[in-house]
């Protein structure tokens, strides 16, 4: 269903999925419970640095915590998500709000 002549939103929908250990989860509860709160979050794959260094507990001094799908400062706003280059948003307009 991709074709880049004939864009739709919904091209751009890709399941993220995330699995964990219990002694994971055990030790970053609160990182979890915020993760299952955004269960149905937009998130994009340039999101994926700032998500990561945090799953990890890795604190570089330049991450951004409304780009980081477990923190509870992470920004959901649905027209901040866009994909071609910026040119297109992944929601469609009016959806979401």
């Amino acid at each position: 269903m991709h074709n880049g002549d004939a864009y739709r939103p919904s091209m751009t929908y890709i399941p993220l999925v995330l699995l964990a250990s219990d002694t994971y989860r055990a030790r970053s509860a609160a990182k979890w419970q915020t993760l299952a709160a955004h269960r149905d979050a937009y998130f994009t794959n340039d999101l994926i640095y700032d998500f990561m260094l945090s799953l990890m507990d890795i604190d570089t001094g330049d991450t951004r915590p409304e780009n980081d799908i477990a923190s509870p400062a992470y920004d959901a706003t649905p027209a901040r998500f866009r994909t071609e280059h910026g040119a297109e948003p992944i929601v469609p307009p009016g959806a979401g709000d």
